[in-house]
């Protein structure tokens, strides 16, 4: 495998992005494709670029193509997901080292995204620590 080019994503990556979305999305996934994970949601263009404008997407690139990336989101940032609202919500009810969650700066990370033909070889690690 040729090297792997970690880095923030940029405008003209944005449709790279989308496209890898949407090669990864449940609904345009097979029973068997889905096995070996999906998403679950979508991001729209505008979104995606809100996202990567704000605090980030890192980008997993090997010879210029765009084969994985991992997002992070403030948590006042609307997804539409009914499962982050419901868990930002909890964050008043969540103690962590005495306090309620909700009194700790923190952050939303994901989606998650690997091209099928890069997983297992560590890619995600190398985003985590880009």
């Amino acid at each position: 495998m040729s090297a792997v080019e970690y880095r923030r994503a940029k405008p003209a990556d944005y449709g790279d992005i989308l496209r890898l979305q949407s090669a990864n999305y449940i609904a345009n996934l097979s029973e068997e494709e889905r096995k070996t994970g999906f998403l679950s949601a979508q991001f729209t263009p505008e979104q995606t670029a809100q996202i990567a404008e704000d605090l980030g997407t890192i980008l997993a690139a090997i010879d210029d193509q765009i084969v994985g990336f991992v997002c992070a989101f403030r948590n006042e940032f609307e997804t539409g997901s009914p499962v982050i609202a419901k868990m930002l919500a909890s964050y008043d009810r969540m103690i962590f080292e005495g306090r309620p969650l909700s009194s700790f700066n923190s952050y939303i990370y994901g989606p998650v995204c690997i091209a099928r033909e890069f997983r297992s070889r560590g890619l995600l690690r190398g985003l985590f620590k880009a």
